[in-house]
């Protein structure tokens, strides 16, 4: 299972995320699925964002075929994959 994380940010400093799973079925079709759609308490810092993904991946009971996962370059990603590893 390869995972997918967008965050989102409104003027009045709302967040927003939207973790993805992505994996290819048994007839080789590429299939996805938001697993979450999350409010994001501002500041937006590492520890709460690892939270939300891992939480996510256990609700889902996906944390034995988390393959991948992909984040965009900002700063706090860096982070968020150090504590998730």
């Amino acid at each position: 299972m390869c995972f997918t994380d967008d965050m989102w940010t409104s003027k009045q400093k709302l967040g927003y995320m939207t973790p993805t799973a992505h994996h290819v079925d048994d007839k080789f079709v590429l299939r996805r699925k938001i697993v979450s759609f999350e409010k994001v308490p501002y500041p937006h810092i590492g520890y709460v964002n690892r939270e939300i993904i891992w939480n996510c991946i256990l609700e889902w009971e996906l944390d034995d075929r988390v393959l991948t996962l992909t984040l965009d370059n900002a700063s706090i990603n860096d982070s968020v994959v150090s504590k998730l590893r």
